[in-house]
């Protein structure tokens, strides 16, 4: 079964939004990096960002858009070891899976 933490709503107040859709989440092996896709939904754009904290006991801080990634982008997958994003990106009304590295 799955509960929702009751802290959730503090640990996750600066990344949800009341006028953007925030989905398809994907955290790092240590916890402290939280990377997820953007809706707004009155303009259909995306946008995937990275809110970070200093540990698991931390609310994550505000997120900040991953720049070199642009379009339609969404679904980001971080790797074990948080050098590769996977990610879609809507390529001429295709879905294809690309990445990034740090």
């Amino acid at each position: 079964s799955f509960d929702v933490d009751p802290d959730s709503s503090g640990i996750m107040n600066a990344v949800n939004t009341p006028h953007s859709l925030e989905y398809a989440p994907s955290i790092s092996s240590d916890g402290c990096e939280l990377f997820f896709t953007r809706l707004n939904p009155y303009t259909l754009m995306s946008s995937i960002l990275v809110a970070k904290r200093s540990n698991t006991a931390e609310p994550f801080g505000n997120p900040k858009r991953i720049g070199v990634l642009t379009g339609f982008v969404e679904a980001p997958s971080i790797t074990a070891d948080g050098n590769t994003l996977y990610y879609h990106f809507r390529d001429d009304g295709i879905f294809t899976i690309y990445k990034v590295s740090r």
